[in-house]
C-alpha cells in the first residue's frame, strides 16, 4: 500500500543462513521494525544486536515494537515500558518505542472492533510509521551517504588540506 513493501525477516540467531539473509537486508531498507518480546524485554542478545548491528552501523530509522504487551499485568506495564526506554536510551538517545498486542490488533481488524484495535496500541505505531515513510524517509536515505561524505572530507582535511596549508 502506498508503495511500501514489507519484508518479514526470518529472525536472528536461529540459523546462520537466516541471520545472514536478515543482515543483508539492513542497509537496503527504509525502516526497521525491531520486535521485542514483552515477557523478556531487552534481553542481552537483543541489546547486543541493537548496539552492534544497528546503532554502530548507523542505522537510525528503527522503530522498537514491544509485542505481547497485553500479557504483562496492567500494573506492571508502566515499569516494563520505562525499563525498555531506559535500556534503549543507552544506545539511541530518542528511541521510537511502541508497546502493542499484535493479537488484539489482528482481532480488532478482523472483527472490525475499533475499541480492541485502539487498545492494541497498533494505531500510534501505524500513524508514526506512515508519517516517517511519507515525510521523513528521503531525509533518512540521504543521511548515511552524507555522513560518509563528511567522514571523507574530514579525513582529507586532516591528511591533505591542513598539512598543505601549514
Amino acid at each position: 500500500k502506498n508503495g511500501v513493501e514489507v519484508i518479514d525477516s526470518p529472525g536472528l540467531n536461529e540459523d546462520e543462513t537466516r541471520t545472514r539473509v536478515t543482515m543483508d537486508y539492513l542497509k537496503k531498507v527504509d525502516a526497521i521494525l525491531y520486535v521485542l518480546n514483552a515477557n523478556a524485554i531487552c534481553a542481552g542478545d537483543e541489546m547486543k544486536f541493537v548496539k552492534n548491528d544497528l546503532h554502530e552501523k548507523e542505522i537510525d530509522s528503527v522503530f522498537f515494537v514491544v509485542n505481547r504487551f497485553d500479557q504483562i499485568r496492567q500494573r506492571e506495564q508502566p515499569q516494563i515500558r520505562q525499563y525498555a526506554e531506559m535500556k534503549l536510551k543507552e544506545i539511541y538517545p530518542q528511541p521510537e518505542l511502541f508497546c502493542i498486542s499484535a493479537m488484539n490488533a489482528l482481532d480488532g481488524r478482523l472483527d472490525k472492533d475499533d475499541s480492541l484495535l485502539e487498545k492494541s496500541g497498533i494505531v500510534p505505531l501505524e500513524k508514526r510509521l506512515m508519517e516517517f515513510l511519507t515525510k521523513e524517509k528521503g531525509k533518512a536515505k540521504l543521511a548515511s551517504p552524507a555522513k560518509q561524505v563528511r567522514q571523507i572530507l574530514s579525513r582529507e582535511a586532516l591528511e591533505v588540506v591542513i598539512p598543505r596549508e601549514r
